[in-house]
């Protein structure tokens, strides 16, 4: 403001912003502690679209930046499920598949088909310690096993559930003929 007295340009505070507070209150122009009315009334419309700006930028930041997290969180979730020993239960697994699909619906993906594995031959050869080979259970085992990985069992899940059916199969089998 000019100070006709002096003949100077002075300044004075007429709104404090704080800057980490996101509800910071909006002012009136009876609030500024300054100025004409009609100052008053821009200043506070100025400040007012500068906050609701800022808002507006820290809740992009926040989605964004959020990307990098949950790609972190789903590649240690994967590095753990793909493991000799996961830490997630199935009951985990099964939570994380549903906020998955919950994401998915939100971003309009449609859920791409289950992929048809590669036909493999089962070998004819007998291992030597055991007599028999863990393959030759044949190709219908393994897509047992595989249905059961993909509806969300863990290895663990899927070596106990095929054992149980009278297939004793190891959680290496099942790893290594389910990815």
């Amino acid at each position: 403001m000019y100070d006709k007295e002096t003949k100077r340009t002075r300044q004075k505070l007429v709104w404090t912003i704080d800057l980490y507070d996101p509800r910071e209150p909006r002012p009136t122009p009876a609030e500024l502690a300054a100025g004409t009315p009609e100052q008053r009334e821009g200043w506070a419309a100025e400040i007012t679209k500068y906050l609701d700006d800022r808002k507006e930028r820290a809740r992009q930041n926040t989605v964004r930046s959020g990307i990098a997290v949950v790609a972190g969180i789903m590649k240690k979730i994967t590095e753990d499920l793909n493991s000799q020993t996961p830490t997630l239960s199935d009951d985990d697994r099964q939570r994380v598949t549903a906020m998955v699909r919950g994401w998915a619906e939100a971003l309009h993906i449609a859920p791409q088909p289950a992929r048809k594995p590669a036909e493999r031959k089962a070998p004819t050869t007998a291992t030597a310690t055991t007599g028999e080979d863990p393959r030759a259970f044949g190709d219908e085992l393994v897509e047992q096993a595989r249905s059961l990985r993909s509806s969300g069992l863990s290895i663990a899940g899927v070596a106990d559930k095929m054992t149980a059916d009278g297939h004793k199969v190891s959680k290496s089998w099942v790893q290594k003929w389910t990815t």
